[in-house]
């Protein structure tokens, strides 16, 4: 198991994912509750294996880009308590089969 290491104030700043990820599944994505600013990084799409992303009680704003729904696995997205923005919070996600649990109160949409 990997050391618990808080994630910085700013989600841009983890990215490239290739330098951070270990090798194997990432099943869990929970950064919930940190105090990220900034939009929903498209890199999350390398996460192929992704099957939950919880973003919580953050800060994120703009919309929900659409390149998640590549994140075939993904079953449960919680992006509640942030400042995300959009007609609608669903459509760039209609792709995912597997999602079976959204949760999304609490935006600007």
């Amino acid at each position: 198991a990997l050391p618990h290491r808080p994630l910085p104030p700013r989600l841009p700043l983890l990215f490239p994912l290739k330098l951070l990820r270990p090798p194997g599944p990432q099943p869990l994505l929970q950064p919930s509750y940190n105090q990220i600013s900034g939009p929903i990084p498209t890199e999350l799409q390398s996460l192929v294996n992704l099957a939950v992303l919880n973003l919580s009680a953050n800060s994120l704003s703009g919309p929900i880009p659409p390149q998640l729904a590549l994140c075939t696995y993904l079953n449960i997205i919680d992006l509640h308590r942030n400042q995300l923005t959009g007609p609608s919070v669903t459509l760039p996600l209609y792709p995912l089969s597997s999602l079976c649990f959204s949760r999304f109160p609490g935006n600007l949409l």
